[in-house]
């Protein structure tokens, strides 16, 4: 019978955590409409068009990154290979700040023009891009940690430790709802915008500080010089997009945002390259892989 499975009660521990995470999950999806309620009309409809737009990016990143990277991270875990383990979780983490910080950078530079493109007709009006704009500013500096964390909570799961994630899930929310309660007389419906990213950040600082404990770190020096040159490689992009939009300042919204995109994208690939980032360079190669993550060097 089922009820006497001999892997019955292992996988019962493992769910209970995990339900409870997801409850934690729900809450901060809840919490916007609960503190949007105390705003004009509006605002709770801005959040949700920004937190769409963020989650674009995010889900192609982070999401789909998190999903692959998993087996291999389980399989190193059941071997009992550490080495392997945090090498693999190392290099997932470096290829998701590699593309999710130009992505970030990408949403504060276009991102009016972008929701404009996308959402401004009809209805939609010129002030209703302004509130989803505002709110995308502070979604944007939340996209690297969104997308951090597929990865970094992966890394606790494929060991079958389903408290650690759940405990920092509860610190984000606790961080969320208190600071997006302070901080809403002050930045509206931003607050609660900057509230989720900063949640989701603390997240990743909890789990990434017990990684540290458990396993001796993620390669942290590998990590920290790909960052370095992430961000300096985003920062030559999100200057290109400025000069871009300088030039062409009567320009349409699909030139300003389809253009612009196309420019920063080129302008952090070149700049990338240049600097000498392994993940840019790999990128290629590893979407023309078929089949399960592997990864024996880095």
């Amino acid at each position: 019978p089922v009820l006497r499975h001999p892997d019955l009660r292992a996988v019962l521990a493992l769910m209970g955590p995990r339900v409870l995470g997801l409850g934690a999950t729900y809450v901060n999806f809840v919490l916007p409409t609960f503190l949007g309620s105390r705003l004009a009309a509006g605002a709770i409809s801005a959040y949700e068009y920004g937190w769409r737009l963020m989650q674009f990016p995010e889900t192609i990143v982070g999401t789909a990154l998190g999903l692959a990277v998993f087996p291999t991270l389980a399989e190193r875990a059941n071997a009992g290979d550490r080495e392997g383990l945090h090498r693999t979780a190392s290099w997932a983490l470096r290829l998701v700040l590699a593309l999710a910080v130009p992505a970030a950078v990408g949403l504060l530079a276009l991102g009016r023009p972008l929701t404009a493109l996308f959402f401004q007709r009809g209805a939609f009006d010129a002030t209703a891009t302004d509130r989803v704009t505002w709110a995308l500013q502070f979604f944007a500096l939340g996209l690297v940690a969104h997308s951090a964390l597929e990865v970094v909570s992966r890394l606790f799961y494929a060991q079958r430790d389903m408290w650690t994630p759940l405990w920092a899930a509860l610190g984000g929310l606790a961080l969320n709802a208190g600071l997006g309660w302070a901080l809403l007389p002050l930045l509206a419906h931003g607050s609660i915008a900057l509230s989720n990213s900063l949640g989701a950040s603390w997240q990743v600082v909890i789990l990434l500080l017990v990684a540290q404990r458990r396993l001796g770190g993620i390669e942290g020096r590998a990590v920290g010089g790909s960052f370095a040159r992430t961000m300096l490689a985003s920062a030559l992009m999100g200057a290109a997009v400025a000069i871009f939009r300088a030039l062409l300042p009567g320009a349409g919204l699909l030139v300003t945002g389809v253009g612009g995109l196309a420019v920063g994208a080129a302008t952090y690939v070149l700049a990338a390259l240049l600097l000498g980032s392994e993940e840019v360079r790999d990128l290629v190669r590893l979407l023309s892989t078929r089949g399960t993550w592997t990864r024996s060097s880095h």
